[in-house]
């Protein structure tokens, strides 16, 4: 649970990962204050393949790793999103060299994903996913990364 209002946590379980954590916290950050959003306590854990794995089967009854899982843990008492998004390194690895860019970007993309899925979005539709991933791309370029999922 959150030590300070509006806290941004990020922690990795593996040994070498894209991202430094600061710039995944500004990122956080960033989509929520884009988007309105009060934050209490959001953790934001980078995870490899077999531990994703697990967590997709656990959490929700799939079989192998997905690219994130978001997870609402209600309103803090005081009002905000508490939450935990899990994204894996290991597939956005994959994802960028097929997609031809970096695995940074790739996990910046996932971790804009599950937010959004948070603060309400949905992706279900294909008109749904459409606003969804074209407000993911506004909202990375914006912040610097560029246009990821519609490049």
């Amino acid at each position: 649970m959150p030590r300070q209002p509006g806290e941004v946590e990020v922690t990795c379980t593996l040994r070498r990962w894209p991202v430094p954590a600061e710039r995944v916290e500004r990122l956080v950050r960033f989509v929520a204050g884009r988007e309105g959003a009060e934050l209490a306590y959001v953790e934001v854990a980078i995870v490899g393949r077999r531990r994703m794995a697990t967590l997709n089967a656990e959490l929700l009854g799939h079989a192998g790793p997905t690219d994130q899982i978001s997870l609402d843990l209600g309103a803090a008492p005081g009002g905000g999103l508490v939450a935990q998004l899990i994204v894996c390194a290991d597939v956005a690895a994959i994802e960028a060299r097929r997609r031809g860019h970096s695995p940074a970007a790739e996990l910046l993309l996932y971790v804009t994903h599950g937010l959004l899925h948070l603060l309400d979005y949905d992706d279900h539709t294909a008109a749904d996913s459409t606003r969804m991933h074209a407000r993911e791309d506004e909202l990375l370029a914006e912040f610097g990364v560029g246009r990821v999922f519609g490049r």
